[in-house]
């Protein structure tokens, strides 16, 4: 991926590079993580309407589906508009 990044930005396309760890302090379940991250993934998406979204995350954040009383960040966004490659 960061190859295909690299090859991208040489042919002049326009890349952003954000983090999307959200801010919230220890302490909290791992399902407030969650939606964080997801909150973070629909704010760039916003600043971005006609771009790709990208993201290198884990493989529990990209689940589609719930893992017990936890949803994954994936799990929280718009099923059609997320492919998750795990």
């Amino acid at each position: 991926m960061i190859e295909r990044l690299r090859q991208s930005i040489r042919a002049g396309r326009q890349l952003d590079i954000v983090g999307v760890m959200p801010s919230e302090e220890g302490g909290l379940p791992q399902s407030y993580h969650e939606l964080g991250m997801a909150n973070e993934l629909r704010r760039a998406a916003m600043l971005h309407p006609d771009a790709t979204i990208m993201v290198l995350i884990g493989n529990v954040h990209a689940r589609k589906k719930s893992l017990g009383d936890i949803r994954p960040a994936a799990s929280l966004l718009p099923a059609n508009d997320v492919l998750s490659l795990i």
